[in-house]
């Protein structure tokens, strides 16, 4: 005969696997809410583990999870970042020169700005001899004239300013761009080289633990 307990746990659909808090297994009917946190597993009535639910996890850990999954997206982007600068450049030379072609048009753009403000500081001067004349009796058109020529001509040398800003920002990214594909393509040719052993060299060609070389400067290529 079947025990009481023997005879419930046949009957039951499912049945649940945890640990208590003296750390003792139980095989119940039932999950207790204040052991889930703990995790559990799920049986069929022949005893079989159908799922197991892991324990919750520690704050500590949520937080470790959240910074690994950041990382890996970061890894990703970098990842796409280097894969468009290997099919947009063939070299650091093509990078440099986009960038000196950016720079001069920014420089064309603050001189125009410089030029606008040349030929408004002279409009402004004129202003101002034109109200002195008119001492006393100058119409106050003429004061307001005075102001927005000085608002134009500060909205110009504000836009100068910007596009300088914008030369220091560029010359920054472009030079972390060129220094990265410096890195990518050497990588690459690195990569590109067949392996060879010590006795597949002969004369001038030895191996990298015979000769103090600074690889990261020199890329040979075998066989040429």
């Amino acid at each position: 005969m079947l025990s009481a307990t023997g005879a419930n746990l046949a009957a039951a659909q499912s049945l649940y696997k945890y640990k208590n808090n003296e750390g003792i297994t139980v095989i119940s009917s039932t999950m207790p809410r204040e052991f889930v946190h703990l995790g559990y597993s799920i049986l069929d009535r022949n005893g079989r583990i159908v799922e197991t639910i892991p324990p919750a996890m520690t704050h500590d850990q949520k937080s470790q999870l959240e910074k690994l999954k950041s990382r890996k997206v970061q890894q990703e982007r970098e990842s796409e970042l280097d894969q468009e600068l290997l099919d947009l450049y063939g070299s650091p030379d093509e990078i440099y020169g986009a960038m000196n072609r950016k720079l001069d048009e920014l420089d064309q753009k603050v001189r125009e700005m410089h030029n606008l403000e040349v030929i408004l500081a002279k409009n402004i001067d004129d202003k101002r001899l034109q109200i002195k004349k008119a001492g006393n009796k100058a119409p106050e058109y003429l004061h307001e004239e005075l102001e927005n020529l000085r608002d134009q001509k500060k909205t110009y040398g504000d836009r100068a300013a910007t596009y300088n800003r914008e030369k220091s920002l560029l010359k920054k990214q472009y030079t972390a761009s060129a220094e990265r594909l410096r890195k990518l393509l050497r990588q690459k040719n690195l990569t590109d080289i067949e392996a060879v052993t010590r006795e597949q060299l002969v004369g001038q060609w030895r191996i990298r633990e015979d000769v103090a070389m600074d690889w990261n400067r020199v890329i040979v290529k075998f066989g040429v």
